[in-house]
């Protein structure tokens, strides 16, 4: 235990090294210590200013690239998604902006948005398994043509493709099932759409959030492969596109990359922030419908930066 006496010896030390300080400082080393100092932050103000001068020169280049990449835009795409419908679905952690910014890319050339969906995190959630596995056995007596043997999450899967998307390669009708599929995840808060679609898509888009693995919900990483998997069954083309940090480590399009059967069957993009990122988004949608799989992108992208590179 501390004692008294021991607090006092503490507090003298204390000020004992102040005092020793103080009197070098304002003693020969004086002079020393303020030229150190005057020295530091002239040293410091020069990395502020080229950091400063590099910042600025980086957002110039990215201002640019991003206006002429909006202006070649229209004569790369063309109407290459002339004919053909595509299903926007956010995961949970998409950015608003480039989903949108990714609608937009698809009806610039020429592609038709058959509607706009929001999987909400509790789809993904571990601790919500049992509420998504006994929702989907529910909803599957409303689906005949089902395959019977399919069950979690590409059970959900097949759900969600059966009510937004088809094969077929062209947009079908929605229909009854379309309804009560969507209405019944969207009751149980799973998944949302903007409004009623009145086309089924042949083609997905998912837009996947930046988050790393850890910020995912537990067992995302689990659910993410069947129930993608299962919609590719379901659809003529799924593309999943994201930002470049979602291609990292952990993240989502890393997490589908690495699932050697998953990545056989759907198509990723990442930088999908980007201008340019969303025109390859859009080429490769075009060779998705010709059954073609690529990963493309500026990071880890095993078929190059875009379809043909």
């Amino acid at each position: 235990m501390m004692t008294f006496r021991y607090h006092i010896v503490t507090v003298v030390s204390v000020f004992l090294a102040l005092a020793v300080g103080i009197a070098i400082g304002g003693g020969p080393l004086k002079g020393e210590v303020d030229n150190s100092l005057v020295t530091q932050v002239e040293t410091d103000r020069r990395t502020i200013a080229t950091l400063e001068s590099q910042l600025s020169a980086a957002k110039t280049t990215a201002d640019f690239n991003a206006a002429a990449a909006g202006a070649v835009a229209p004569l790369v795409l063309g109407d290459r998604l002339a004919g053909h419908a595509v299903a926007v679905v956010a995961l949970p952690g998409a950015d608003p902006a480039t989903v949108a910014a990714l609608g937009d890319t698809v009806v610039s050339a020429g592609g038709t948005l058959a509607g706009s969906y929001r999987v909400a995190a509790a789809l993904l959630d571990e601790e919500q398994r049992q509420l998504v596995d006994d929702l989907s056995a529910q909803l599957a007596t409303e689906v005949p043509d089902l395959a019977a043997d399919t069950d979690g999450y590409a059970l959900t899967g097949a759900l969600l493709a059966r009510a937004i998307a088809t094969s077929e390669d062209a947009p079908q009708d929605a229909d009854q099932v379309t309804s009560a599929v969507l209405a019944g995840l969207s009751t149980a808060g799973l998944v949302m759409a903007e409004e009623a679609p009145e086309q089924r898509a042949d083609l997905v888009l998912l837009a996947a959030g930046p988050a790393p693995e850890s910020q995912l919900p537990g067992g995302a990483a689990a659910a993410l492969s069947p129930l993608v998997g299962a919609l590719a069954e379901g659809a003529a083309g799924v593309v999943l596109a994201g930002p470049t940090r979602a291609a990292r480590p952990g993240g989502v399009l890393a997490l589908l990359r690495d699932d050697l059967r998953t990545a056989g069957r759907v198509s990723t993009v990442d930088s999908a922030q980007l201008v340019l990122g969303q025109i390859v988004t859009v080429l490769t949608l075009e060779r998705a419908l010709a059954g073609e799989v690529g990963h493309h992108g500026a990071v880890d992208a095993a078929d190059g930066a875009a379809p043909g590179s």
